[in-house]
């Protein structure tokens, strides 16, 4: 995996959702990297964890649940979440169906104005991993994990904070192929 944390802050990712460095503290690996949003930061946690070469190898993004299930910013949510999954999931079908399904459910929420495109279904061999996913991310189950070559995706509901959260977490697998770096490295130039 080589996704570096300087590719990652030129994305549209951090670009639309005005993401900033808050703080940085310093590991034996590398560093964990806090990030704040332009907007709503007071229902969005954002961590990176890099490597000593800058490289992505964990991101967190933690949303408040009430604000995820709010009438007026379930859209937002929906946006960050989809987002944060297509950015880092580059070049993973289940995960690249897992964002788009939430996007989808995005643009039938009130109030979304939404381009139009034909609902897909994920495709038939991911429809039951992909239906657990969103069953978590709509509160209905506790935990879902995708697993795809180089990397994992954990989405997860917890309410034994103050308050219930919903989290997703990617990470990179030890040894994860180079390919997938390049790979993501076409999709970025390919967005500018």
């Amino acid at each position: 995996m080589t996704l570096h944390w300087t590719e990652l802050r030129a994305s549209h990712f951090f670009t639309w959702f005005g993401l900033r460095e808050t703080d940085r503290v310093p590991s034996a690996a590398g560093a964990t990297i806090s990030c704040t949003p332009g907007n709503f930061a007071d229902h969005i946690a954002l961590t990176f964890e890099v490597d000593a070469a800058e490289t992505v190898q964990r991101a967190v993004l933690t949303l408040d649940r009430a604000w995820l299930e709010g009438l007026r910013t379930a859209p937002f949510a929906a946006d960050i979440a989809k987002s944060f999954i297509l950015t880092l999931a580059a070049g993973d079908a289940a995960m690249a169906a897992l964002g788009r399904q939430i996007e989808l459910r995005m643009g039938r929420l009130p109030g979304v104005i939404a381009r139009p495109h034909a609902e897909e279904p994920p495709p038939a061999a991911l429809a039951e991993v992909i239906a657990a996913a969103l069953a978590v991310y709509e509160g209905g189950r506790e935990r879902a994990e995708l697993r795809g070559p180089g990397q994992t995706l954990v989405i997860s509901n917890d309410a034994a904070r103050r308050r219930p959260y919903l989290q997703i977490v990617w990470a990179a697998l030890p040894g994860a192929s180079r390919a997938r770096g390049k790979l993501w490295r076409r999709l970025l130039a390919a967005r500018r």
